[in-house]
């Protein structure tokens, strides 16, 4: 199986490229592209498009496409190096900041709610020593380093599991338009670390896991 993973993240792509040890192939005007066996990671000038994924398909032709993110949770469940592959997507919104939140008003803090179902099952692992959801809800366009007034609200308002930085409503209509199948991960790189993983780049860890990920996502197909 030959699958492509793309992404406009120059730290995940250090990342990728330390573990795996990619070989630089090409570089087109408006992307980056290394490979090593059935593995091409293709790094992105901007955010990946409809287009990028039309040249990925008539270029090399693979099997899936991944579409890697990094991610935060504030919950006490999630940590470090856990991956999540959401289905369910929130937008951040920003009047939440100096809003007046409660029980009541919370639900109006999402607006056009986004669903997938990339997978039959939802259903939580532990992989190794990494936590992996198959299902789960991720917000975007979060902000980067949510107050400690902000985030019992985040959690109130959304119920999250994860929280990327990054617009996700493009690589949603990729997955929605199916012309590779693909599938979004998120890997977390801030909020609880694992006892085992003190002084671990948290991107590097996040890397190994979405690796281990796309390998049992192709073993179960």
């Amino acid at each position: 199986m030959l699958s492509v993973l793309a992404s406009s993240d120059t730290s995940l792509r250090d990342a990728f490229g330390k573990i795996l040890a990619f070989e630089h192939v090409e570089d087109t005007p408006f992307a980056s592209v290394f490979r090593k066996a059935n593995r091409i990671f293709i790094t992105f000038n901007t955010p990946i498009t409809d287009d990028h994924v039309s040249w990925i398909a008539s270029e090399f032709l693979p099997d899936r496409l991944y579409l890697p993110f990094v991610s935060y949770a504030i919950d006490m469940v999630h940590e470090v190096g856990d991956v999540v592959v959401p289905n369910v997507f929130f937008s951040y919104d920003s009047r939440l900041k100096s809003a007046q939140l409660d029980e009541n008003n919370r639900d109006s803090f999402i607006e056009n709610p986004k669903f997938l179902t990339s997978f039959l099952e939802q259903k939580d692992y532990y992989v190794e020593d990494f936590g992996l959801s198959l299902g789960g809800i991720v917000v975007d366009d979060a902000p980067k380093d949510p107050s400690e007034d902000l985030t019992p609200k985040m959690m109130l308002a959304y119920e999250g599991d994860i929280y990327v930085e990054d617009g996700l409503s493009q690589a949603i209509e990729i997955v929605e338009k199916e012309e590779i199948p693909t599938v979004i991960l998120c890997g977390i790189i801030k909020w609880k670390d694992h006892t085992k993983h003190k002084n671990v780049d948290p991107y590097e860890l996040a890397v190994r896991n979405i690796l281990t990920t796309c390998k049992l996502i192709e073993d179960e197909e």
